[in-house]
């Protein structure tokens, strides 16, 4: 079976997962919340989460199917393991929106402060956590360069920098992610840090640093520290 033929089976498979699981099931809640029916609630949450966690699982394969991966030559190719742990990820935050949307109703329907602080707990614990993952997957490039067993040390110089993944802070803009252009060799290369992180706020452009690069795959880099004259 080819790439095409695969990807648009599996785009049918999300599309009923999406369709039956979380329009079916989501429809089961609702009127089951409203009809003070609590099983039949719970069985249209369970086939929500359900399909939350098929159609995660689907996406790399769909992304690779439809010639999007082209990241796989550089982070190994798309497997059953990386989708499930997608799959997990993504039911997680669903799981735990669905826990806040019906603590909030039961708060305010029922007058159940408890469950609904326990939402508004838990809704806080996932933005962090859910900054936390964005962080590390918007820096991951940089982060199996070093790792890599290919990667060579080598000298560049920083020609540019920008920030990634901003937020409004007291009405000034900040950024989680620096992110820094490195000519290696005159080739460009980007590199991902994190703001926070010390070396990153000692970077500026001009500065000479210490990379790692994968020769084969140029496109990132990783610096390891700035260069000491």
């Amino acid at each position: 079976m080819n790439e095409k033929t695969s990807g648009i089976i599996l785009k049918l498979i999300a599309a009923v997962a999406f369709l039956g699981g979380i329009v079916g099931g989501g429809y089961l809640a609702v009127t089951g919340f409203g009809s003070d029916d609590f099983k039949k609630a719970a069985v249209g949450l369970a086939i929500v989460v359900g399909a939350v966690f098929v159609i995660a699982c689907l996406v790399p394969w769909i992304a690779r199917a439809d010639g999007h991966a082209d990241w796989e030559a550089e982070e190994g190719r798309t497997t059953v393991l990386s989708s499930i742990k997608t799959g997990l990820m993504f039911t997680f935050f669903a799981a735990v929106l669905i826990f806040v949307f019906i603590g909030i109703y039961f708060w305010v329907a029922r007058d159940m402060w408890q469950l609904g602080v326990a939402a508004v707990a838990a809704l806080f614990i996932m933005i962090i956590i859910a900054i936390e993952v964005s962080i590390r997957f918007q820096t991951k490039h940089s982060r199996i360069v070093m790792k890599s067993k290919n990667a060579e040390d080598r000298i560049g110089k920083i020609t540019s920098v920008s920030g990634q993944f901003p937020i409004l802070f007291f009405g000034a803009k900040k950024y989680f992610i620096k992110v820094y252009t490195v000519e290696i060799d005159g080739i460009k290369s980007q590199a991902f840090l994190r703001a926070s992180n010390r070396l990153a706020k000692r970077l500026c452009t001009g500065a000479e640093v210490n990379v790692k690069i994968i020769p084969k795959y140029p496109r990132y880099c990783a610096i390891c520290d700035a260069v000491i004259e």
